[in-house]
C-alpha cells in the first residue's frame, strides 16, 4: 500500500468490520477470500452518478446480479480492483478535503494519464494505482501535477 494511503481509512471506506485488528497481511487475506458485496455498495454510493461506470470496472452486471442472488462475495480479482479504487478515493479525499473535488479529480480525464480518468487507470492495474497516487502526492505536496 502506498505510503500516503492509510490502510485503516481504506478499510473504513469499504465498511469492513472495525473489531478486527487489521494488518496488511490480514487485509491481503481478506482480498484473497473476496470482499463482501457491501464493500462495493459502500464505495458505489460515494461515487453517485459515476457509480454505474465504476461498478462495471469492478465486476460485470450479470456476475454482480448472480453474486447478489447467491449472496457470494466478490472474487479475489474483483476485490483487488475494489481496494485499488478505495485507495485512490481515500488519498483523493485526503488531498482535496471534500468528496466533490475528490470525485471531480478521479472522474475527469487527466493529461498526465494520457487523457484517461484516474479512477479507471487505478482500477485497471497496480501500476495505474501508483501513477494516480503519485499525481495526488504531487498535488498534496505542492509540486506540479
Amino acid at each position: 500500500m502506498h505510503a500516503e494511503t492509510d490502510m485503516n481509512a481504506v478499510i473504513s471506506v469499504l465498511g469492513l468490520k472495525d473489531e478486527q485488528n487489521w494488518s496488511l497481511l490480514s487485509f491481503g487475506d481478506a482480498l484473497e477470500r473476496g470482499l463482501p458485496l457491501d464493500a462495493l455498495t459502500r464505495l458505489q454510493a460515494l461515487l453517485g452518478e459515476h457509480s454505474r461506470t465504476f461498478t462495471s470496472m469492478i465486476v460485470t452486471a450479470p456476475t454482480l446480479k448472480r453474486r447478489r442472488q447467491k449472496q457470494e462475495p466478490l472474487s479475489s480479482e474483483e476485490s483487488q480492483r475494489l481496494q485499488r479504487a478505495a485507495r485512490v478515493w481515500t488519498l483523493a479525499i485526503n488531498v482535496y478535503g471534500e468528496e466533490d473535488n475528490a470525485l471531480a479529480f478521479l472522474t475527469r480525464p487527466h493529461m498526465l494519464l494520457d487523457g484517461r480518468q484516474p479512477l479507471a487507470v487505478a482500477i485497471a492495474t497496480d501500476v495505474g494505482t501508483e501513477a494516480v497516487e503519485d499525481i495526488l502526492d504531487q498535488l498534496k505536496h505542492g509540486t506540479a501535477a
